[in-house]
């Protein structure tokens, strides 16, 4: 490959077998609206929820699940689109990266008249400034939660409500269903967790170099901007680097994508390597099972970290993103089994060198019971603060 420009192709097949992907996703998607209409729910779980990204579906699912324990049905609706979906009584805000102001705005219009009936459950608070335009509504909302213990600190500054709760992703509760099983003899197994990072698509089926959003890129790491065409091949040369030490060791590499453009990424910088690669797929409970089916996970969603995390499996996690990191430093997971993309700016071989020599790492088991403990007894605070 080019170095001077970096590039990665898929075939016309794959293009067209991902696009199909999302058009039968898109579907799933309009038949559960149609079928809210049908039958117009009380309690809605509002978040990401297209069926586009499975870390999405498992936040809306595990908010869901912590309901039922207090014998609350719930109905997912999807925050993008909000006005076509009917409107509930009560709502739950379902945790993730959704409340930029263009996002969050659909929330506001639907219940600024009657805030006490919603609650924020495990938000990732993004823009924090911008929302504070909505400052009177955020503070008679019932209930509100972060999984960023940072986070949490600036709300209740900005906001002047010290009850503002800190407890870990919403994923973290299925932590205690899915308790880690007696060792199985079976092969050994890297699984791995690609997305496009700093690669874009283009028109001609080509993932190339550079940034999709300069803007967020410079607001969150501005000192990456003179790099940004050199990160995705650098972040593509790990990820390989990665796999044929696993290989030499005589493991399989078993790629599991969190979107439909993970998969397609994956089965071109990963081409040539021997790789199986799993269907993207929103299927919860089967992500979990072939994660901790793997012997170690080299993963980089962020619901990929928290789904080797919650299913003990040891990981190496590569921290693209913030929220990454913060949960990362809230969990005290072991520094030197981390990498980020200035890591491998800096020092590429030695980053390698030491991901090796260091192996994968594992979340603390008594941290993830605590934590598991704390966000389903926060569910269940949240619920009883709408007065039900």
């Amino acid at each position: 490959m080019d170095t001077n420009t970096f590039e990665l192709t898929y075939s016309s097949y794959e293009n067209y077998r991902c696009k199909y992907r999302g058009k039968q996703l898109q579907l799933k998607h309009r038949l559960s609206c149609l079928s809210q209409w049908l039958s117009k729910p009380e309690f809605g779980v509002i978040g990401g929820y297209h069926y586009g990204n499975a870390g999405d579906i498992a936040l809306g699912e595990s908010l869901v699940n912590c309901l039922s324990a207090s014998e609350q049905a719930a109905k997912l609706q999807t925050i993008y689109n909000l006005n076509s979906w009917p409107a509930t009584k009560y709502a739950m805000l379902g945790g993730g990266a959704i409340t930029y102001e263009n996002v969050f705005a659909n929330v506001y219009d639907r219940y600024r008249k009657n805030p006490e009936r919603l609650a924020i459950m495990g938000v990732d608070m993004q823009g924090i400034d911008s929302l504070l335009k909505y400052e009177d509504f955020l503070k008679d909302v019932a209930y509100i939660s972060c999984r960023s213990s940072q986070q949490v600190e600036m709300l209740r500054s900005k906001l002047n409500r010290e009850d503002v709760v800190y407890h870990k992703d919403l994923c973290v509760s299925r932590f205690d269903v899915i308790a880690p099983q007696p060792s199985k003899s079976r092969a050994k197994v890297l699984g791995v967790n690609m997305v496009p990072y700093f690669m874009r698509m283009d028109k001609h089926c080509r993932f190339v170099s550079g940034a999709r959003d300069q803007a967020t890129l410079k607001s969150s790491f501005p000192e990456l901007l003179p790099y940004v065409d050199q990160l995705g091949e650098l972040y593509v040369r790990f990820f390989r680097r990665m796999c044929e030490h696993y290989q030499s060791l005589g493991y399989e590499i078993l790629h599991l994508p969190f979107t439909p453009q993970d998969d397609l990424f994956a089965r071109s910088a990963l081409a040539g390597m021997g790789v199986q690669f799993r269907s993207y797929t929103t299927v919860i409970d089967k992500m979990l099972e072939e994660i901790r089916g793997c012997s170690a996970f080299l993963c980089t969603r962020f619901h990929s970290l928290i789904f080797a995390s919650i299913t003990q499996t040891p990981m190496i996690p590569f921290l693209y993103a913030g929220k990454c990191r913060r949960y990362s430093k809230d969990m005290n997971l072991e520094e030197r089994g981390l990498v980020t993309i200035h890591d491998l700016l800096d020092a590429f071989k030695s980053t390698c060198e030491r991901v090796i020599s260091q192996g994968p790492i594992l979340a603390p088991t008594d941290q993830l019971e605590q934590a598991s403990s704390l966000v389903r007894s926060s569910v269940k605070d949240a619920y009883n603060s709408l007065g039900i």
